[in-house]
């Protein structure tokens, strides 16, 4: 029995620094402060009520687990004339928090 929960327990902590390292916070259910897309990084920056323009559409991009969000960015829809199978890495990116936007802006130069 106390094998089990030894297991368990190591299984959870080593999930949790898991989670700090990537995420930058032990906070699962929590917005994280940052977020690694495409092999860059993307700090956690200011929320807003609303995103701006009508010609843009919110693409799903990521999820971060557990807690199921789901991380966007903006695409432009005017002059698209079909989907891109594999769309080029995002200057910023979006996560729903409720009623508002949160967004995360490319963290270092280019």
């Amino acid at each position: 029995m106390s094998l089990v929960f030894g297991t368990a327990v190591l299984a959870v902590v080593g999930w949790l620094l898991y989670y700090r390292s990537t995420y930058g916070t032990f906070a699962w259910w929590q917005i994280p402060p940052r977020i690694e897309y495409c092999g860059r990084e993307y700090d956690r920056g200011t929320t807003v009520a609303a995103l701006p323009g009508q010609d843009t559409v919110l693409v799903q991009v990521m999820t971060v687990e557990p807690a199921g969000r789901a991380v966007y960015t903006l695409r432009s829809v005017t002059g698209t004339v079909a989907p891109v199978a594999n769309p080029p890495c995002a200057m910023g990116l979006i996560v729903k928090q409720s009623d508002k936007y949160v967004q995360y802006g490319l963290s270092g130069g280019p």
